[in-house]
């Protein structure tokens, strides 16, 4: 008889990227009985999973008690953590039996969540990281335990088996270089508009695909005028629609802010495979992808834009080969048996 795993969004948003990182888990059901429980609204539905959702935050929170309080030997990862929440829940049900994933390093109560995220790695039998770069960073600063500490990838890489086009160029000689995602506090597209706008450069193409995009209107006004085929499209996505404008696009722009800090980018993620570099800021785990695979070009303010997107025109091949090596199947499942899973 198989073996039941819980696996738990406690953040849970239908806007991000959590079940396509729950799809990443679909192999452990040839060992276990998958169970997965997030607080949503929303209607979730996956083959190999048992879903159980929770409208309400507090049937959902008092539900994990219960979970914690009779699961003490069991599996349970939790795919994405409230630090706060998740500490109070150990402590009552006094069992720290779990596996429990880091997205980022919260920027606000810093200092707080440093020493809880710290205690909960001490006391978990496991962390786990989306990647090297982030897992690196909370090991350098002595905010996780670096004995229970792992990386397991978020999502697998395959370029053999997908229809990639990795030249620099279509046929007519163009290159474009897209925005799509979620506008955010984390994110500010101005230094890249303002620097565009500051030179023509031959041949690019730009698209702007967000709902609220319109906030940076006067801005685009003046850049349409340097590159009047530029698209802009102000509206939420479908999965279908973002899919395909990243599959059109030869690379995307990832503006975030100084003040994002270190965490995974699922965007980034999903640009590496489907093999588009990305133009993004000077941050430690965009150095390592720029460093490792040539996977980004970075800037650290709008003087550098010029620069950056013609090093993307220019130099846009990726180390292919090392992707689809670090991201195989392979690797995963050699980091899965590193967790105990």
């Amino acid at each position: 008889m198989k073996q039941k795993i819980y696996l738990i969004d406690m953040r849970f948003s239908s806007s991000g990227h959590y079940m396509d990182d729950l799809k990443e888990f679909r192999t452990l059901n040839k060992k276990y009985n998958c169970y997965y429980l997030a607080n949503t609204s929303s209607n979730i539905e996956m083959n190999g999973f048992k879903i159980k959702t929770y409208k309400n935050a507090l049937f959902f929170y008092i539900n994990l008690f219960f979970l914690l309080l009779k699961t003490r030997h069991g599996k349970i990862i939790f795919l994405s953590a409230s630090y706060l929440p998740l500490l109070i829940l150990s402590l009552l049900s006094v069992n720290f039996n779990y596996k429990f994933r880091i997205h980022a390093l919260p920027t606000i109560r810093i200092s707080l969540y440093k020493r809880v995220i710290k205690f909960l790695s001490d006391m978990s039998t496991h962390t786990i990281f989306l990647d090297k770069p982030v897992l690196d960073f909370f090991i350098d600063n002595n905010l996780v335990n670096i004995n229970k500490s792992k990386v397991l990838i978020g999502r697998t890489i395959n370029h053999a088996n997908h229809s990639v086009d990795f030249s620099s160029r279509s046929s007519d000689n163009k290159f474009k270089l897209t925005y799509i995602g979620a506008l955010n506090d984390e994110k500010d597209l101005l230094p890249i508009i303002k620097g565009l706008s500051s030179q023509k450069i031959p041949g690019l193409e730009l698209g702007f695909y967000s709902k609220g995009i319109k906030k940076y209107k006067n801005e685009l006004e003046a850049l349409t005028i340097i590159y009047p085929s530029t698209e802009i499209i102000d509206s939420f996505l479908s999965r279908e629609e973002y899919d395909s404008i990243i599959h059109r696009s030869d690379a995307l722009i990832l503006p975030y802010k100084k003040t994002y800090g270190v965490r995974f980018s699922a965007v980034l993620n999903d640009a590496l495979r489907l093999g588009k570099p990305v133009l993004t800021i000077n941050l430690p785990q965009f150095k390592y992808y720029k460093d490792k695979y040539n996977a980004c070009s970075l800037y650290s303010d709008h003087n550098e834009i010029i620069k950056s997107v013609t090093s993307l025109i220019n130099n846009p091949d990726i180390d292919i080969d090392l992707l689809n090596y670090d991201y195989s199947e392979r690797i995963k499942e050699k980091q899965i048996k590193e967790l105990e899973l």
